[in-house]
């Protein structure tokens, strides 16, 4: 096992989100004035990517949209989609392909997991006064001294290398109601 000073941030994002692995009371944190709403965050994850061990690494451009519902009692459901492609899962398991973990702080969701191999992602999303308006912000990352991160391709389940090369177009937008409901 590294040594902590050779973690990286998905490492890091790893450790501190595992040791608070959403629960029903971080889970029921929720504000007040966000619970029975929906949030709909949207993203493009910019990377150099092929299948596993086939080919050339290609530039790619993932549009990602984030769909959360925040019920009465405050727990998130989700729904990422990437193209037709979707995953779902209750308290940040929509986020990546393994167990993920949200949680409220203040005025903000954070929801963040990690890849099979190495990368971790961490969805921000922050409310601005009176929660009537949201931006968000995403990060991605890999371990350090890996020289790529692994996945699996949503549409396909073909497993995927790829390196993280930035996020563009994050937007974030509030609605009451379901979002799931209609």
């Amino acid at each position: 096992m590294p040594m902590r000073s050779s973690f990286s941030f998905a490492q890091t994002v790893l450790t501190t989100f595992s040791l608070g692995v959403a629960t029903e009371a971080l889970a029921q944190n929720a504000p007040m004035a966000l619970r029975s709403k929906s949030i709909v965050a949207a993203w493009t994850e910019n990377r150099l990517q092929r299948l596993e061990g086939v080919g050339d690494f290609r530039p790619r451009s993932v549009p990602n949209t984030l769909q959360i519902y925040i019920s009465s009692e405050g727990r998130t459901f989700e729904r990422r989609s990437i193209g037709r492609a979707f995953k779902e899962g209750v308290g940040g398991g929509a986020i990546t392909g393994r167990a993920g973990s949200s949680r409220f702080q203040g005025n903000s969701l954070i929801i963040a997991g990690a890849t099979r191999g190495g990368a971790a992602r961490v969805v921000t999303i922050n409310f601005g006064s009176g929660i009537s308006s949201c931006s968000v912000r995403v990060q991605v990352g890999r371990e350090v001294g890996s020289s790529v991160s692994k996945g699996t391709a949503l549409g396909s389940g073909q497993p995927i290398e790829f390196i993280p090369q930035g996020v563009t177009s994050e937007s974030c937008s509030i609605q009451s109601g379901n979002i799931f409901a209609q």
